[in-house]
């Protein structure tokens, strides 16, 4: 589990999000990422919108995880 200890449900990793986490930092995506918004003892919901996650989940699904 990251630090983020983010919660989905099954069919939102299967069919939203893809196995793609949200916050990954990638260089070459804009994204959250630890090191845009560092891990907190308070809650902090994704400011992502919908369009937004699905263009990073179609972007990222296919690589390796180690390569996210």
């Amino acid at each position: 589990m990251c630090s983020y200890e983010c919660t989905y449900c099954a069919e939102c990793v299967a069919n939203v999000v893809h196995d793609v986490c949200t916050t990954v930092v990638v260089d070459s995506f804009r994204t959250l990422g630890l090191k845009n918004q560092p891990a907190s003892v308070v809650r902090i919901c994704s400011n992502w919108m919908r369009d937004q996650i699905d263009d990073l989940s179609s972007r990222l699904r296919d690589l390796p995880p180690a390569l996210r």
